[in-house]
């Protein structure tokens, strides 16, 4: 009997080895994509015409909670100024994704924004169009806001 108590004692302890060790631990794990950028008109599949703002792409980071779902999607957004009739250079100052606004930040020191960021809620799904609300400032002292589709499909 002494044993077979024994024998069993072994068996559970490295059951729950076995166990612990296989399990997924998701939390605070995280998976990061490099992704491309296109700037649609809202509703079509014509690029706007700040869509050049959104060239150089960025990278959207997953986020999971303890049960393996998409907690947010980290956004990193790289953007660059737009030209305009080839004389009239515009640079974003406001941009708001699926009504999260996004943090902009002048990584070079030109008084410029460079990169946005900022945690949407849920996954970003890649050919999927994100209303996206933008406010670029031209000369200074005009600040249109234009809104279209952003799209992000992976590198």
């Amino acid at each position: 009997m002494k044993e077979l108590l024994k024998k069993i004692t072994v068996a559970v302890a490295a059951l729950a080895i076995v166990v612990g060790l296989g399990a997924p631990s998701f939390a605070d794990s995280s998976v990061t994509q490099e992704v491309n950028t296109t700037l649609y008109k809202s509703g079509t599949t014509t690029p706007s015409m700040g869509n050049a703002a959104f060239a150089p792409g960025g990278t959207l980071t997953y986020h999971y909670d303890n049960n393996g779902n998409v907690a947010n999607t980290e956004v990193v957004l790289n953007v660059t100024s737009v030209t305009y009739l080839g004389f009239i250079t515009g640079y974003m100052t406001n941009l708001t994704l699926n009504g999260v606004p996004l943090t902009g930040e002048d990584l070079d020191g030109d008084g410029h924004f460079d990169q946005f960021k900022g945690e949407i809620p849920g996954q970003i799904q890649l050919n999927q169009p994100y209303v996206a609300q933008i406010t670029i400032n031209v000369w200074g002292w005009m600040n249109p806001k234009t809104e279209g589709d952003l799209v992000f499909t992976a590198k």
